[in-house]
């Protein structure tokens, strides 16, 4: 209705003033999508330094129990070496004889 009316430069300048508007908007929309998209991001790169540091960890825990589980391992042979050993000897000494009343 504006545009059929004979108002001059009114129209537009009042298009101009709308555009103008809307820009603003997009430029500002555009901004905030920056701003999380870059929250996002560091968000994301922090994630992936605290993901890489508790893999690491726990490789080192694995690795900790392994050699912990070995070490245990060679404690329980070597204590049943030792019990083999004792009970050998125990049946290789004679008991003394003992007297007849």
């Amino acid at each position: 209705m504006l545009e059929k009316e004979d108002d001059g430069d009114l129209y537009g300048a009042v298009s101009l003033r709308i555009i103008e508007l809307e820009l603003a908007e997009v430029l500002e929309l555009t901004a905030k999508l920056k701003k999380t998209f870059n929250l996002h991001k560091n968000l994301n790169e922090t994630m992936v330094t605290k993901l890489q540091n508790m893999t690491d960890g726990m490789q080192q825990l694995e690795a900790f129990d392994l050699l912990h589980e070995m070490n245990k391992q060679r404690e329980n042979q070597r204590i049943k070496r030792e019990l083999a050993e004792c009970h050998h000897e125990l049946r290789a000494t004679s008991h003394p004889p003992t007297p007849r009343p």
